[in-house]
């Protein structure tokens, strides 16, 4: 005997005879029964589409009990009754699953924020005891004791609706959904594809799947049925090899040359649109592969319909285009070709020109610097000139103020002596005089003399004066031992003002015994003379002197600029 059911209730058939006799349900009306759950050898649980689960007792061949959902019947959808391996009957309905309590005879709904809110439609249950809920976004694995959500297999947002799944018996999930007929290898984390795309007859509303008792998978359509055996996709998963079968530039073809899956693209300069035609060769299953393409240098991958490229105005350089082939049916990618392009460059565009334009553009930006710095040095040199002469000039106007000065001073003091009637100290500091005199003319053709002669010059002068004051003075000279006298110079008589106006304004108005003392010191690069006196000091000795007597302050100044322009120092 054989049970069946459809919309008009359950039917008993004789497998010898095919004799049917009609059950009918409590109502005695249409409703619509579907699948059929043994709980035990007297009681089963028989789906109704829209209305309640009736209990069954097969040995009297009577339903014995409705079950109701507390739903609202015209909001009631129940679209599949399962029963786990722990004997739990499950009830998929538009707002989640509905465990049956034995103890309260009725149906509860399983709490779960995500399950409550899908609309489940089939359900099975894999060797690990895992759920698998078809549901409006595709399919999720569902653990039932943990009342936890595993994968819903988000990298897949084209699988659409799944309505009904099994498990065969290698643990493989098949499920029927709105684009064909899928299957997720649980052990190579893969999943396998059977499109409508493919061949396969469509009609997404009324797909289902089912598992032989030989472990072959059967695929029903509206008036087709499809078998199937597992071991066969293993067979099918073989290597295919992405071709290029034809290659335009600027609407010609043009053939590469191939070696080792490459091919290489040469061509002469000028922009190129280039438009590149793939194909994954698979006679066995229509539409089995998406083509995918990128660049060399880019890290995603372009998906291409019918394996067209269009590249337009590559300007001259190097490419490589990279090409695949993903199968829809297993997901495997085919090995990957290149596409090497080499698009010349015109002269004006190559390398070599560049470089010779940066060398030329460098020169004259070189060219040009060491022009402004010529005549910047140029201007440093007339100015430096132009400097040295205004100090040479003021030397020599400063030495043509001392010398009469000097001379009127020495030969006032000669007068004195012979009338005196001091013929022998006249005669000696006319001696002296001459051979000051002549020092100072031989100097005086020289800018720039040694300090051995300079210093010899001013004790000379320094003799007359002590001389022409009776000795009412001393003078002491001291040297830094480690200086060269004879390898500095300075200009003539730069230190014989400083010492006559020492004399003349600090030590002629001094009472007792007078001292003058010059130190000479050598800084780094520099002379420092330090001149120092015990007379009167300066301002008493302006009170007390003619506003005709040459500013000492003054020529001081003027003696430390030139000094420092000629790159010595004379510090007071």
């Amino acid at each position: 005997m054989m049970y069946a059911t459809n919309d008009l209730g359950m039917f008993l058939i004789d497998n010898t005879t095919d004799a049917r006799k009609h059950i009918f349900t409590p109502e005695h009306a249409e409703v619509k029964l579907r699948n059929i759950i043994p709980l035990n050898d007297s009681t089963w649980f028989i789906r109704s589409l829209n209305r309640a689960i009736y209990l069954f007792n097969p040995k009297t061949n009577s339903f014995v009990k409705k079950i109701e959902f507390d739903v609202d019947q015209k909001f009631l959808t129940l679209n599949y009754l399962f029963k786990t391996s722990q004997n739990v009957i499950v009830a998929t309905t538009a707002s989640g699953i509905y465990i049956f309590d034995e103890h309260l005879g009725k149906f509860i709904l399983k709490d779960h924020p995500v399950l409550n809110q899908l609309y489940i439609i089939g359900v099975a249950e894999d060797q690990n005891n895992i759920l698998w809920l078809c549901n409006n976004k595709g399919i999720c694995s569902y653990d039932f004791g943990k009342n936890k959500i595993i994968s819903e297999f988000e990298n897949y947002p084209e699988m659409g609706t799944a309505f009904r799944v099994v498990i065969d018996p290698s643990n493989h999930v098949w499920f029927a959904n709105s684009k064909g007929y899928w299957s997720w290898d649980q052990e190579k984390q893969r999943m396998l594809k059977l499109n409508f795309e493919s061949g396969l007859i469509s009609d997404v509303e009324i797909s289902s799947v089912h598992v032989g008792k030989d472990g072959s998978i059967y695929l029903g359509g509206p008036g087709v049925l499809y078998k199937l055996n597992p071991d066969s996709i293993s067979s099918h998963l073989r290597s295919v090899k992405v071709i290029v079968s034809k290659i335009s530039v600027n609407n010609e073809v043009k053939i590469p040359s191939f070696s080792h899956s490459n091919y290489q693209l040469n061509l002469p300069a000028g922009l190129s649109t280039i438009q590149v035609e793939f194909a994954v060769p698979d006679y066995s299953i229509q539409h089995s592969h998406d083509y995918q393409f990128k660049f060399a240098d880019s890290e995603t991958w372009s998906e291409t319909k019918e394996g067209t490229i269009l590249i337009p105005n590559l300007s001259h350089g190097n490419y490589q285009i990279l090409m695949k082939g993903i199968s829809n049916f297993s997901g495997a990618e085919t090995d990957i070709v290149k596409l090497n392009i080499k698009i010349e460059a015109y002269w004006y565009q190559s390398w070599w020109f560049k470089v010779l334009i940066g060398m030329v553009v460098i020169s004259l930006f070189y060219l040009f610097y060491r022009w402004r710095l010529t005549i910047e040095n140029d201007k440093n040199k007339l100015k430096t000139e132009y400097e040295h002469r205004m100090i040479h000039l003021e030397m020599q106007n400063l030495r043509s103020q001392m010398n009469p000065h000097f001379i009127f001073n020495a030969l006032n003091s000669i007068n004195g002596f012979i009338v005196e009637n001091q013929t022998h100290l006249a005669s000696d500091y006319l001696t002296k005089f001459s051979k000051l005199i002549r020092m100072i003319l031989d100097h005086s053709h020289s800018d720039l003399i040694s300090l051995t002669k300079e210093l010899e010059a001013l004790k000379l002068y320094v003799m007359m004066e002590k001389n022409r004051f009776d000795q009412s003075f001393d003078f002491e000279i001291v040297l830094d031992e480690t200086m060269d006298l004879d390898q500095i110079e300075v200009p003539p008589l730069i230190l014989q003002p400083y010492i006559e106006n020492a004399i003349w304004h600090g030590l002629m108005h001094q009472e007792g015994k007078g001292s003058i003392t010059i130190q000479i010191n050598q800084v780094d690069d520099q002379i420092c003379f330090i001149i120092q006196d015990n007379g009167v000091g300066r301002q008493k000795a302006s009170e007390l002197k003619s506003k005709k007597i040459l500013n000492p302050i003054h020529t001081e100044c003027k003696l430390l600029i030139i000094e420092l322009k000629t790159t010595t120092a004379l510090i007071l």
